[in-house]
């Protein structure tokens, strides 16, 4: 009975120690940086922590590592080349008898002992070389754009998922702002009904008006926590961190408006030379016409320099002796007579993928504009759209202080103050739209400037 006892302590022991060391070990990981309260992410700010978490833009930057890795190789063959062989073995066969004649023939074993060191110099590689190492250069200069391209792709959502959540905060605000109102209507409706100055009507329109905004808020609660985690992910903090953007979708609009955007002429000029998609394409296309080079190459002549030094040797003593060591230079000349039409077809493969990136530059060109048109109406849409749903708020707030005022004395129905709700919640949700939408509109036109 005391050993049953004595085990089950000896468990509970260890179980307790366990657990103990366990919450020291988390706590130790965890606690021991504890999250700041609340963390302030400017734009720029979150931008710059996104690119940085960014696997894309890390998997491009990987990209362009290997390429660099790839114009050493290139240069590589420029420089010579040693080769050591050395080989040892023992043969079992057949050599006439030196003190019989005629010699019989008797079996006996051999042994043969090779060694040598061989120095080659290409003297002339038919450009091939060099053509190698200009297509490594331009596959450098091409993942590089990709990294351009990737990173400039991640700025561009990060930031209008940034003022994305701020629309979503200024609309949910403008529901609740509303609901409180509504609440406070349908308040003073029962009271009114209950004094029998309202009827069974008024009241259930109040409470509709009241329950039928719910959904609606709920909605954008959810959308709100979704974009939220997709920003906590990009940025690469904690899911539980609480943050608080700093850089609000109004002031971020009154500085789109403060800088004049240059006409749409000059902007096209502009992306023409700095648009990422085309550079993109220009680095591709600079990239095949070396390959072309390449290819070309293949089919001159190459000549080699070669130094060999090395021994042979019948027995071990004999490694290395004066009378079994040789020497060797050569110049070695190839020419490519006949490849089976396979350099033919390499070269029409590459001018193929030329034809077809040339006309991907021109597609791209027409697209450009078709985006710039579309972006800067967008821009000036949202401009006016700004300008005139300040003024509908203005007018909303006048109506809704008429209609309550009036409505107390039974010069307003009902549906008047409700009416006056739903407008100034409207026009609250207009202008934070047109504000998104002016701030979008220029961050879109940055990114298509290679800005």
């Amino acid at each position: 009975m005391r050993s049953s006892l004595t085990k089950k302590y000896v468990f509970l022991a260890f179980t307790a120690g366990f657990v103990f060391f366990t919450t020291q070990l988390l706590s130790a990981e965890n606690g021991s940086k504890p999250l700041p309260p609340i963390i302030e992410l400017t734009l720029k700010g979150t931008i710059d922590r996104a690119v940085e978490n960014s696997h894309t833009v890390r998997q491009a930057r990987e990209d362009l590592s290997a390429a660099q890795g790839r114009i050493k190789q290139a240069t590589a063959k420029f420089y010579p080349t040693i080769q050591a062989e050395a080989n040892a073995g023992t043969f079992h066969d057949k050599q006439p008898a030196p003190s019989e004649t005629p010699p019989p023939e008797v079996e006996r074993d051999r042994n043969q002992y090779d060694a040598k060191v061989t120095l080659t110099q290409n003297v002339f590689s038919g450009f091939s070389h060099w053509a190698g190492v200009q297509s490594a250069k331009a596959d450098q200069e091409s993942f590089q754009k990709k990294l351009d391209r990737t990173t400039s792709e991640v700025r561009f959502e990060i930031a209008k998922l940034y003022f994305e959540i701020q629309l979503k905060l200024r609309e949910l605000a403008a529901e609740r702002e509303v609901s409180e109102l509504r609440q406070k209507q349908l308040e003073q409706v029962k009271a009114r009904f209950a004094a029998g100055r309202a009827t069974q009507v008024e009241r259930l329109k109040a409470e509709y008006a009241v329950k039928s905004q719910i959904p609606q808020i709920k909605s954008l609660e959810s959308d709100l926590e979704k974009d939220t985690l997709r920003l906590v992910q990009y940025v690469g903090l904690p899911l539980t961190q609480e943050f608080k953007l700093t850089d609000s979708l109004e002031k971020a609009a009154n500085a789109v408006m403060s800088k004049p955007l240059p006409e749409i002429a000059t902007a096209f000029d502009l992306a023409l030379t700095s648009n990422p998609d085309l550079i993109g394409i220009e680095s591709d296309l600079a990239k095949l016409s070396s390959d072309v080079k390449v290819t070309s190459a293949k089919n001159l002549p190459a000549l080699d320099l070669i130094f060999s030094s090395g021994t042979n040797a019948g027995r071990r003593d004999e490694i290395g002796a004066p009378g079994f060591r040789a020497y060797g230079g050569q110049l070695k000349l190839s020419v490519p007579v006949f490849s089976g039409l396979s350099s033919f077809a390499e070269r029409h493969e590459n001018q193929a993928k030329i034809n077809s990136m040339i006309e991907k530059k021109a597609a791209t060109r027409e697209k450009l504009l078709e985006d710039l048109r579309r972006v800067y109406s967008a821009w000036s849409l949202e401009t006016v759209r700004m300008d005139a749903e300040k003024t509908n708020i203005e007018l909303a707030e006048k109506t809704v202080i008429q209609a309550e005022t009036l409505y107390q004395t039974g010069r307003a129905t009902l549906t008047d103050v409700l009416d006056g709700y739903s407008n100034q919640l409207q026009a609250k949700k207009n202008l934070a739209s047109a504000m998104y939408g002016r701030v979008a509109a220029l961050a879109e036109i940055k990114f298509l400037l290679g800005q």
